[in-house]
């Protein structure tokens, strides 16, 4: 009886915040009906769901009414009728979002077309959009280069050997999909024992309800580079300029309080029947490349759990050197970025800046892997942890009632 077809301009579907949306809405009536107004919402929904806890957010809900019933008239004639629209998104929208198996969770934008009819149900009619965060990454916050060190003492108490050293760089903090990471790494071991080697990888980590006390981690490694070289006591292995490219993802997504799409790059020591020593580079994939005119502005000293601290500029030849890097060996404490590292953005800038990169978080207490001394690691690898979850606790607590009627 109602039909009704939504035609975007220019067959576009694709949007970026700021811009203008712009169509036509179409009702075809097969006869006559009653009704009071025809309005159209435009929506966006973030949705994410932890075992029983769940939340949503609206990001995007606007009214508009497109048709009004006359004084003393209800009725809708039959016949076709059409109804232009145009809208402009706001500065601020998350990308769109889903995450299916295993937790349901998404960020989803449409159009929904309502036709208010007296003393019935509205009839609804639903077309979806998708929203591409636009993020820049020549500008200036995004092209610093990174350091970090990191050292830990192999063995507990009184069997502690030697200390581990690890010191890492990378050429920039922003990326977009078919770019190239520039990693350059040095390892020095002072211990007893021969370790196994090192890796390089690119994770992305999946965060639900990541500002609530149930948050849910999901931990997806999507590069990885082993080297086979064993590292004997008291040498040192330089591993300089090794590139990864960056493969299709969408764009970073941490501007939204229900969920959150968080990249990283891990350089690690291969520890054998031990913990490996890490640290953590957070990185953000943007979506407009770089140019070849942008320069390096300076680079950031990042601990080994991501926070960063601002440093002196450095000259581009260090940024595109090709010699092994040497840094000092020191154990850096675990910080939070500082406000001196966030952006202002000017009045005259269109577009807002680009969200700055936070602390890793890892899913789980970082338990050793059994995969961490073997070459042959799978590229896809997923795992979670969940906190403060009352299927967790009740879990420990019935596990424990049964080790005690046991006894």
């Amino acid at each position: 009886m109602i039909r009704v077809f939504v035609r975007f301009a220019n067959n576009q579907r694709i949007y970026y915040p700021g811009q203008t949306m712009a169509g036509q809405v179409s009702l075809v009536l097969a006869r006559s009906i009653r009704a009071r107004s025809v309005s159209l919402t435009f929506s966006g929904l973030a949705f994410a769901m932890v075992d029983f806890n769940s939340k949503k957010e609206f990001c995007l809900n606007h009214n508009t009414t497109l048709w009004t019933a006359p004084p003393g008239q209800v009725t809708l004639p039959v016949g076709s009728h059409h109804y232009n629209f145009s809208f402009q998104l706001p500065d601020r929208l998350p990308a769109s979002f889903e995450f299916g198996s295993p937790s349901r969770s998404f960020i989803r934008y449409c159009l929904v077309v309502t036709v208010h009819r007296p003393r019935r149900f509205a009839f609804k009619h639903q077309a979806a959009f998708v929203i591409l965060e636009r993020i820049n990454i020549n500008d200036a916050a995004l092209l610093r280069f990174m350091r970090s060190e990191n050292e830990k003492q192999r063995g507990c108490y009184c069997c502690t050997s030697g200390p581990l050293a690890l010191s890492a760089t990378v050429d920039r903090i922003g990326y977009c999909s078919g770019e190239t990471i520039i990693v350059s790494a040095v390892a020095e071991n002072h211990s007893d024992r021969q370790l196994s080697g090192m890796r390089i990888r690119l994770i992305c980590l999946i965060s639900l309800l990541p500002n609530s006390r149930c948050v849910k981690r999901y931990e997806i490694t999507l590069r990885q580079i082993i080297t086979g070289r064993v590292i004997p006591p008291g040498e040192r292995h330089p591993w300089p300029n090794v590139t990864m490219d960056v493969p299709p993802l969408p764009e970073t997504v941490n501007t939204c309080s229900v969920l959150a799409r968080d990249y990283y790059v891990e350089v690690a020591i291969l520890v054998p029947k031990g913990r490996n020593l890490r640290t953590y580079f957070p990185i953000i994939i943007g979506s407009v490349p770089l140019h070849p005119s942008s320069r390096i502005t300076g680079y950031v000293a990042i601990d080994s759990r991501g926070g960063q601290r601002p440093r002196q500029p450095v000259p581009e030849s260090a940024y595109m050197s090709t010699s092994p890097v040497t840094v000092p060996r020191q154990i850096t404490p675990p910080i939070h970025p500082t406000p001196q590292v966030r952006l202002i953005e000017p009045t005259t800038r269109r577009h807002p800046s680009p969200p700055l990169p936070r602390p890793y978080i890892p899913p789980s207490s970082d338990p050793p892997r059994d995969d961490d001394d073997r070459e042959n690691v799978p590229l896809l690898t997923l795992t979670t942890e969940v906190y403060g979850s009352s299927s967790t606790m009740m879990r420990d607590i019935v596990q424990k009632e049964r080790n005690t009627k046991h006894v």
